[in-house]
């Protein structure tokens, strides 16, 4: 048996469609409420109550913890060529979708360590990051300034390091769970 889709009209929001027989939560709010097509073969479908079932908490969603802000720190580790990597990424300067900052970067074979500054774009709708490495403020013979290219996740960054030999890198955000 194949459902219609089905709307509903007034203070009560639909939580679950059960076959062809609908139940309602009510608590005021509602309004317009589509119910979705069951697939073949589906016996439910439930729908979640709250800004997706039209009870007006559209409003009330909490901040992305995925989004960039200048300040930002992100540490990690890559395994390079030379061994052990460690990476530091601070965001200093956020201008729309304009980034800057700087990145400590230290090998753990030998000791190289540096600091250089890093410059590029933050796409916020698909968490994009794309950082060019840049002059360096502390310069290390053995390392380079490297390219860092990834996507922000809930708790840090995904990223491809750009220095030769390296793979890609994962960076938590400090203050992150």
């Amino acid at each position: 048996m194949r459902e219609k889709t089905t709307r509903f009209i007034g203070g009560c929001a639909p939580f679950v469609v059960l076959a062809s027989v609908a139940a309602w939560a009510c608590g005021g709010g509602g309004g317009l409420v589509e119910a979705p097509s069951l697939p073949t073969g589906a016996k439910f479908a439930v729908l979640p109550l709250g800004e997706d079932a039209g009870d007006g908490s559209a409003g009330t969603r909490r901040p992305s913890t995925s989004s960039l802000k200048e300040g930002d720190v992100f540490r990690g580790t890559s395994y390079c060529r030379v061994g052990q990597v460690t990476v530091v990424l601070r965001i200093t300067e956020l201008d729309a979708d304009d980034v800057r900052g700087n990145v400590e970067i230290a090998s753990q074979r030998g000791g190289a360590r540096g600091t250089y500054q890093v410059s590029g774009t933050y796409t916020a709708s698909n968490r994009h990051v794309k950082l060019e490495g840049g002059d360096w403020i502390d310069e290390a013979d053995e390392l380079e300034a490297a390219d860092l290219e990834g996507t922000l996740t809930a708790t840090g960054f995904q990223a491809r390091l750009g220095m030769s030999g390296c793979g890609s890198v994962s960076l938590k955000r400090d203050g992150a769970p």
